[in-house]
């Protein structure tokens, strides 16, 4: 028996409900990242956390996902070869939503960046993890409120190199609500 020191279920919240959000494309920023080695000890994937940003009912709410990005094996098992190329496939769009290009030191260099993310909702095929999650099929560069991306704009316009977006914290300016009572 464990003695639990005054347990009140009066006093305690409610734990809530963990449901996807609906598939829609939302602000995010990446909240925090961290390398894992995965559980056969045959490669490491990147542990995503991304937040919801933007207004609204979804404000705050958090996305999960893991990117596979190396494995020791990847010339004798074709799966993991696949897994590692989607996995830094991933990586790659999310730099660029972000603004980096080139190399990327520490994974901290994204954080706090506001990018579109296109999030889907599946199905889990884990029998330890039934229930369905959300998943980022894609990532776009953030623009601001009321602004093109490139990505949408006529070729010769995407043409031009836009500077390099600052993290969240430091850029100025009104029309950012994830910056509200700082």
């Amino acid at each position: 028996m464990v003695k639990l020191n005054d347990y009140d279920t009066e006093k305690v919240e409610d734990a809530g409900i963990f449901t996807p959000i609906p598939t829609n494309d939302y602000v995010v920023v990446v909240e925090s990242s961290e390398l894992k080695d995965n559980n056969q000890g045959t490669g490491q994937y990147l542990k995503m956390v991304y937040s919801v940003v933007e207004e609204g009912e979804f404000q705050g709410r958090k996305i999960f996902e893991n990117l596979n990005t190396s494995f020791n094996d990847t010339d004798t098992d074709p799966k993991h070869a696949t897994a590692q190329r989607i996995g830094q496939g991933k990586l790659k769009k999310l730099c660029y939503a972000v603004g980096i290009r080139g190399k990327l030191d520490d994974t901290d260099e994204m954080n706090q960046i506001p990018f579109i993310a296109k999030v889907s909702i599946k199905k889990s095929t884990n029998p330890d993890y039934p229930d369905p999650q959300n998943i980022i099929k894609d990532y776009l560069e953030y623009v601001g409120p009321g602004e093109t991306s490139p990505a949408k704009q006529p070729a010769a316009a995407a043409a031009v190199e836009k500077p390099k977006i600052q993290p969240a914290a430091k850029q100025q300016g009104a029309g950012q609500p994830w910056k509200k009572g700082k």
